[in-house]
């Protein structure tokens, strides 16, 4: 799922989780211009817009595709917060209390260098083509879009599935690692584990 960081159409993506990426990242688009605003999520909502807080094991069953688990001093599942998931089958892992969040969702596009180019092409942020396994990442550098909120953002596809990690908190490398450490770790989880 195509997000971009500062309130433009998301490529095949839910709306709700579209909505979030642009307050998150503090930017609205009204009318051709860009206005600042102050960013977060709602009270009582997650990363996903609208969605629930569950555990790991649920949201697998809900997602039907593998969820991958990072294993990184950044985000591990020691410091797991939260696990949501919405109708439209995306599912958001919450690190450190929202220092790194990872989205997971079906990827409605094919050709992720193609989507990726066309993106950088198209907005006004630093962005550059990475790997992550292998595979062409999105990586968008923090605060270089028109108001200087954007998160560092990294995003690739990964056996169908369009996967995003994003924090106001670290930069690109950071993200990268984390990106790097994804591996299908479920056998391991504890059912329970939704976090608070």
């Amino acid at each position: 799922m195509r997000k971009r960081v500062y309130g433009a159409v998301a490529i095949g993506g839910a709306l709700a989780l579209i909505i979030t990426v642009v307050l998150v990242s503090g930017i609205v688009k009204l009318g051709g211009t860009v206005r600042c605003s102050e960013g977060g999520s709602p009270p009582g909502e997650g990363p996903l817009g609208t969605g629930k807080l569950t555990t790991i094991a649920a949201a697998q069953s809900v997602a039907r595709f593998p969820l991958l688990i990072p294993d990184v001093r950044a985000a591990r599942l020691a410091n797991l917060s939260q696990t949501w998931v919405n109708k439209q089958r995306n599912v958001a892992l919450v690190f450190a209390h929202g220092r790194v969040i990872i989205t997971f969702a079906p990827a409605f596009y094919s050709d992720a260098l193609k989507e990726f180019r066309r993106f950088i092409a198209q907005n006004h942020v630093t962005a550059a083509i990475g790997q992550v396994h292998g595979q062409a990442a999105l990586v968008i550098t923090p605060h270089t879009d028109a108001c200087g909120t954007n998160p560092a953002w990294v995003e690739f596809k990964h056996q169908g599935t369009d996967i995003n990690i994003y924090s106001a908190s670290y930069g690109t490398g950071t993200l990268l690692s984390v990106a790097d450490s994804l591996r299908q770790r479920i056998a391991r989880l504890p059912a329970s584990r939704s976090g608070n």
